[in-house]
């Protein structure tokens, strides 16, 4: 299946100092053969600079998604739209369809958001596990 929208752009704020974010952007690179998402570590002061219209504090609660600098997707959200850009993902998409799903949806992105640190064998030595959440 060929993507049709690779003149897209797309950015993904996400948690560089997660062993669980790490571990998933790596998976997602592996689906994105025509590197439509663009990686930036919230841990980059130039971020909030570059993208005034972006809160720091929100930035640390969940993953964003800006697609063509002017969706901005957040959370669980975030998550959706991502799937829904690689035939891999397309495959699990209607998931996110059924009923009930994006409000279980929402629940289950802010609990493993919030002890994202403490997954995966995720460790506290940046000090990021102390941000407050």
């Amino acid at each position: 299946m060929a993507i049709t929208n690779t003149n897209k752009s797309f950015v993904v704020f996400y948690d560089g100092t997660c062993t669980l974010c790490q571990k998933t952007k790596q998976e997602i690179e592996k689906w994105d053969k025509h590197k439509l998402l663009t990686w930036r570590s919230i841990e980059d002061p130039s971020i909030v600079k570059e993208y005034s219209f972006l809160k720091e504090d929100r930035l640390k609660e969940e993953m964003h998604l800006l697609e063509e600098d002017t969706y901005l997707y957040t959370g669980f959200a975030a998550v959706k739209r991502i799937f829904q850009l690689f035939p891999t993902g397309k495959r699990f998409a209607f998931l996110f369809y059924l009923p009930g799903a994006d409000k279980t949806g929402k629940v289950i992105y802010k609990q493993i958001a919030k002890r994202r640190h403490q997954l995966l064998g995720g460790d506290c030595a940046s000090g990021a596990c102390k941000i407050q959440r």
